[in-house]
């Protein structure tokens, strides 16, 4: 990484802007990056929680909320930008097949207004452990 003043310095675990390992917040429940060398950089605290309650046996209902939120004061830069989205819907299992449909809304205005999705799941016992 280039300071201001044009000297070159090496930040652990970042390889560059064309590195393959260059994924800190991945696969996560609650991350926080901080600004530990003040270079102005976007960091981005990303957040998430959801709910299920089951109605029947074979049938739940569902909820989640996951989002990010900027920590940079000023704008953002394209792409860390502070964005929410919360989804409501219904989880169906029947055997190994599992159905599932939500509605989802934004919470921002970079965010989509609505949407919806579904989704598929077959489950199944890849191995046993002994």
């Amino acid at each position: 990484m280039k300071a201001a003043d044009g000297t070159e310095k090496a930040l652990p675990g970042f390889e560059g802007g064309f590195g393959a390992k260059n994924a800190y917040s991945t696969d996560n429940f609650f991350a926080f990056v901080y600004d530990c060398d003040g270079d102005g950089w976007n960091d981005v605290l990303t957040y998430g929680v959801s709910l299920a309650r089951a109605m029947t046996q074979q049938a739940e209902l569902v909820g989640e909320l996951n989002g990010r939120v900027s920590t940079r004061s000023g704008g953002a830069f394209p792409g860390t930008e502070t964005r929410g989205l919360l989804k409501f819907g219904g989880r169906y299992t029947r055997g190994t097949v599992r159905l599932d449909a939500a509605v989802a809304v934004g919470l921002t205005t970079v965010d989509p207004e609505i949407g919806v999705t579904g989704g598929f799941t077959y489950v199944f016992n890849a191995f046993t452990l002994p």
